[in-house]
């Protein structure tokens, strides 16, 4: 009888530590969700108080004894709205071709960017343009169009508090996801997505790449990834929907360091940037 207490016992003990476990939020919840989300349940909790005023018992001592009292909850302070930060990247044609196969991205073209009826298009625009002598974004990277051609430019704004990066690495010269970090970010990452609190929400998946060899190969390679990581979180048991991913590939157009530099550095624009993206 004493043992099937104690089996009893450990039993409840594992189930408490299981739902413990299960009922902790996924931490990138909160990060991805941004300001946005920050204001949002800010609000909830003013609105919560504000209708329900209830104060909390307060015990005390008086010159009768114990006496019972009450206390006014702190105010609730709603952080103010973040600016969000302009996004931009340059095209070839074949380039935009790439980057409008999956997603946000492939509700508008250039034709229609300006075309206010587009929902695509409060996220997101697309509009030809001429490409520049020089790469406006970094003194570093190349762009993959070349001066004077038809180029396409996406633009976009996103919410800077919001930002991921560093946490999935690639194989060299692949879109093969290199580690079981990697994997578990994504498996996260596409858990958080599909949070309830953040339903509505839609996100930017930006591959960048470093200035070693040709721009335009870094930026096939770039897409490419950013693909592929789309593809992972719409895919399996996670399924993600895609209509809330922009997968952009951002080549070396941002690269920090020149291709002379080491590979310690050089490793640092090989990354993946995530942020919310703002209507």
């Amino acid at each position: 009888m004493k043992m099937k207490k104690q089996y009893v016992t450990l039993l409840v003990l594992i189930a408490t530590l299981v739902g413990h476990v299960q009922s902790q939020e996924n931490p990138l919840v909160k990060k991805i969700g941004g300001n946005e989300l920050e204001r949002k349940e800010a609000e909830a909790t003013a609105a919560a108080v504000k209708a329900n005023p209830a104060t909390t018992k307060n015990r005390g001592f008086g010159t009768r004894g114990i006496s019972q009292g009450t206390q006014t909850p702190p105010p609730v302070i709603i952080p103010p709205k973040v600016e969000g930060k302009k996004r931009a990247v340059i095209f070839t044609s074949s380039g935009i071709q790439s980057a409008s196969t999956r997603g946000i991205a492939q509700a508008i073209s250039a034709t229609d960017s300006v075309n206010p009826a587009n929902p695509a298009n409060q996220v997101v625009a697309v509009n030809q343009i001429v490409a520049p002598a020089s790469n406006p974004y970094s003194k570093q990277g190349e762009l993959a169009a070349q001066s004077g051609e038809t180029a396409y430019q996406m633009t976009y704004t996103v919410d800077p508090t919001s930002e991921l990066k560093g946490e999935i690495k690639f194989t060299k010269g692949t879109t093969e996801i290199a580690d079981a970090g990697s994997v578990n970010f994504l498996t996260q990452l596409a858990d958080a997505i599909n949070n309830p609190k953040l339903n509505g929400f839609k996100f930017v998946i930006e591959g960048h790449a470093s200035a070693e060899g040709s721009a335009e190969a870094n930026q096939a390679l770039s897409q490419a990834r950013a693909n592929a990581i789309f593809d992972f979180l719409t895919s399996g048991n996670y399924r993600v929907d895609g209509r809330r991913l922009l997968p952009v590939g951002y080549g070396e157009s941002e690269a920090r360091f020149s291709p002379a530099a080491g590979d310690i550095a050089l490793s640092q624009d090989r990354r993946v940037m995530i942020y919310k993206l703002e209507d």
